[in-house]
């Protein structure tokens, strides 16, 4: 009940914000693209966040035709920041508005942010970058660690919430600087709110982009596609020359609008098999060398439960879905690493005995409504 009056507070703050102070008027021309980097950082990610910033600042090309935006929220200060990069000066960046106090994990808050950017900056295209803890598709407080998709302190946002956050078709891609991302589930909510989704399918080990923006922000602001390839080349290339723990990243680019076939293809899987399979068997990608296992790598299990022909149109379609993928040997998580054997560049949830709660919530998932057999 408490949690309810704040969230209420939080919002009837929402709908004063537009009076908070900003340096900047509206453009009455379209930028050809503004990118929104969403950082929540009110937990324990707040240093790591200023020193992207930093990279960011330092490697950004001022161009009249592009915006680069910042909203953070830290345990520090008075309320969470807009900024924009401006590359130049003493930080690279000047603020545009200071909000009050508000909890950056609330999608009214998440929602009122990416609204208040569109009117701001009319643009003929969008992008938008995420940093923060998260789990892919997966409940709040799944982990005794609060992991979902945005952390506030003790609040999550969940993927559901996230998604109605979004206006439909808004963003050319997401960027998710954040854990377990590249997941089926993931991407299949999100099919309708963005066009690419560039995310690891494995836990991202710090500094995860920190020092790769520098030289590769700017990418963003090119040809989507061949952008984000790019993006994730230069991730790739920067934990590859790590040794030891510190090499250890997947990433992956999802073209969304492939997805609906790709839930066709399973469906047929799925109705045409009886075939159990043991999730002792298979790629996991989760952040615990014990479990429990969430995340499986998705052309890894349908593969073993698919006959030959639906085999290769699994392959097929997954190729034209995820089109670009990387990874190292291993990947690493507390105690050690994993070995990397199958990297399909998405992941998937399967449903065990031992989990009917979470069962319960994965059969909500629109990705679950898609490929059941009686739809």
């Amino acid at each position: 009940m408490i949690k309810s009056i704040r969230y209420i507070f939080q919002a009837i703050i929402l709908v004063f914000l537009s009076s908070c102070h900003h340096t900047d008027v509206p453009h009455t021309d379209k930028l050809d693209r503004t990118i929104i980097l969403y950082m929540g950082a009110d937990n324990n990610l707040n240093v790591e966040a200023y020193q992207k910033i930093e990279q960011i600042s330092s490697g950004w090309e001022i161009n009249s035709t592009h915006k680069l935006l910042i909203y953070i929220d830290t345990p520090y200060g008075n309320g969470p920041k807009l900024l924009e990069v401006t590359g130049r000066g003493d930080k690279g960046y000047k603020t545009l508005k200071l909000y009050p106090p508000v909890n950056s994990a609330d999608c009214n808050a998440f929602h009122s942010v990416i609204q208040e950017v569109v009117n701001l900056y009319p643009s003929q295209s969008y992008g938008l970058v995420v940093f923060s803890h998260a789990s892919g598709w997966l409940p709040a407080h799944t982990y005794d660690f609060p992991r979902s998709i945005i952390i506030d302190q003790d609040d999550e946002m969940e993927l559901d919430d996230f998604a109605k956050a979004i206006p439909d078709n808004l963003f050319d891609f997401i960027v998710f600087e954040a854990c377990n991302m590249a997941s089926i589930e993931v991407a299949y909510e999100l099919r309708n709110k963005t066009s690419y989704i560039l995310a690891s399918a494995a836990p991202i080990l710090s500094p995860g982009f920190t020092y790769i923006y520098k030289n590769s922000i700017n990418y963003l602001f090119d040809d989507p596609e061949s952008g984000l390839i790019k993006f994730a080349e230069s991730y790739m290339s920067y934990f590859q020359a790590n040794t030891g723990i510190f090499r250890s990243a997947t990433i992956s680019l999802v073209k969304t609008l492939e997805l609906d076939c790709l839930a066709l293809i399973v469906k047929q899987i799925k109705q045409t098999t009886h075939k159990k399979i043991s999730v002792e068997l298979l790629q996991t990608y989760d952040d615990c060398l014990e479990g429990p296992y969430y995340f499986f790598d998705f052309e890894q299990y349908y593969n073993l439960l698919a006959d030959s022909k639906l085999k290769e149109q699994l392959r097929e379609n997954l190729s034209r879905t995820v089109i670009f993928k990387a990874s190292t040997e291993n990947y690493s998580v507390n105690g050690g690493t994993v070995p990397i054997c199958s990297h399909s560049g998405l992941s998937t949830y399967i449903e065990q005995e031992q989990y009917q709660e979470l069962n319960s919530s994965y059969s909500k998932l629109q990705w679950y409504k898609a490929i059941q057999n009686n739809m």
